[in-house]
């Protein structure tokens, strides 16, 4: 069996219990056909980088599963079917990850972020200072 992980969009529109019914009901399939479900995270609702079927916003649902050919065909013919899934993407995991995937409810502290950014860039300003006359000497500008 191999791992996949699946992260699937659901329209924004639909009530918390409705979109519990929908995940209920793929994690059946998956087990229905072989498969079986590792984790799945509700991200939440957040903006599209561009219109999907005339929505702005979506609900994202991240899914990680094991299961063979079988399993991915099936779950995928059932994504396509469902009206309330607007965009899905699967991708087959080879190897662990090295990193902790935090929960989605923890979220990066923005400001260490930046901060992080703007040390970066000043690294890269530094560098553009210097200007290269020959092989073994540099001159500041």
């Amino acid at each position: 069996m191999r791992e996949y992980e699946t992260l699937y969009i659901v329209n924004p529109e639909i009530s918390d219990e409705e979109l519990e019914n929908l995940n209920l009901n793929i994690k059946e399939v998956i087990e229905k056909n072989e498969g079986k479900v590792n984790r799945l995270d509700i991200w939440g609702k957040r903006r599209l980088a561009y219109e999907v079927k005339k929505f702005k916003y979506g609900t994202y649902v991240l899914l990680h599963y094991n299961g063979n050919s079988k399993t991915l065909n099936e779950f995928e013919r059932n994504l396509k079917l469902m009206e309330n899934v607007i965009r899905y993407l699967t991708v087959r995991i080879d190897h662990k990850p090295k990193a902790k995937i935090p929960p989605a409810d923890e979220h990066f502290e923005e400001e260490s972020f930046l901060e992080e950014e703007e040390k970066a860039m000043g690294e890269n300003d530094e560098e553009e200072g210097k200007v290269s006359t020959s092989k073994d000497e540099e001159v500041e500008s």
